[in-house]
């Protein structure tokens, strides 16, 4: 009988196991991805394909950072984030061109929680909209599973678990906020995240500080139309993602339409404060600006703080993950 038992528990860890291995195949897969040896703004993924089928529209990534810098040579003045002798580095890494939309949302999590899904502006395309209505623990589930499902390491981890169907139930009110600080990230792995505040500032301004975008007010611009859906202009609502012009690594809407969460714990920055930002905090960082905020809400250099298990319509998230993997 004990032999038995054991015999049938082998057998299903051996299932499991095969399960896992054939999960991004009969899942999702990336296509043309080459993370290696390009320049930034070079588009090395042209996106998510699920069962085999259609390419998921605007799901493609973009190289952002094809060598290590150090945040001492991106000084700004103005900038919050890239000050005077702060120390650490960014490693190279490739961003989603555009926000996470309902659509990828929805094909990895099942649903769209989005607040608008309906009053689609005109000759734009409703599931293209980005999903918004989601929290920051809810961003860092969809990068597990996202990662699972295209056969990469997940980054995330709660109590030393990766599997975010062991985490529980995501909180949703400051009173039950049992992840704050039990969710931990380990950059080495090969999946996606969300940027830290330095490497979402870094992509906003073009990657090159030598380069007249890195001065931009806005992601792309000085001209806050030409690049963003905001407060005077959006009708109150969203737009589908890529509508607006791009910035110079074919970034879009890193300025306005809805915020983006970023990894870091919101604080002061000094210039010992590690790239992946505080070591501890109560609010999560925000950047970008929204369809609700005014111009200068929407400028690189604005921060804003937000409660992780809140959810919120002007906000959503970009992916990031390493390029050297």
């Amino acid at each position: 009988m004990k032999k038995s038992k054991k015999f049938v528990l082998a057998a299903l860890a051996l299932l499991a196991a095969i399960t896992m291995a054939l999960l991004p195949l009969a899942g999702f897969t990336n296509t043309e991805d080459n993370t290696s040896g390009n320049s930034p703004g070079t588009v090395v993924s042209a996106g998510i394909r699920i069962d085999g089928g259609e390419l998921l529209p605007k799901t493609s990534e973009v190289q952002v950072l094809s060598e290590a810098v150090d945040l001492s040579s991106l000084y700004k003045e103005g900038s919050r984030v890239f000050i005077s002798g702060r120390s650490g580095t960014i490693q190279p890494f490739v961003m989603g061109q555009y926000e996470v939309t309902q659509q990828l949302y929805k094909a990895v999590m099942g649903s769209n929680p989005s607040y608008f899904t309906s009053d689609v502006a005109a000759e734009e395309t409703q599931e293209l909209r980005p999903v918004e209505w989601v929290s920051w623990y809810d961003a860092v589930v969809f990068c597990n599973r996202l990662s699972q499902l295209m056969g990469l390491e997940p980054v995330y981890s709660k109590g030393g678990q990766t599997d975010t169907s062991m985490w529980g139930d995501v909180p949703t009110s400051r009173t039950n906020d049992t992840w704050k600080d039990a969710i931990t990230c380990d950059f080495t792995k090969s999946g996606y995240r969300l940027p830290t505040e330095a490497e979402w500032e870094l992509a906003a301004r073009g990657g090159d500080p030598a380069a007249d975008p890195w001065k931009y007010t806005y992601a792309g611009s000085s001209t806050i139309d030409e690049v963003a859906w905001y407060y005077d202009i959006s009708t109150s609502k969203t737009h589908q993602v890529g509508t607006k012009a791009a910035n110079s690594l074919e970034l879009h809407d890193m300025s306005g339409n809805v915020g983006e969460w970023c990894w870091d714990w919101y604080d002061s920055i000094t210039a010992d404060t590690p790239s992946s930002g505080a070591a501890s905090g109560s609010k999560r960082v925000g950047r970008g600006g929204s369809w609700g905020i005014n111009a200068n809400g929407c400028s690189v250099s604005s921060r804003s703080y937000l409660d992780p298990s809140l959810r919120y319509y002007y906000l959503s998230f970009r992916l990031v993950r390493p390029s050297s993997k």
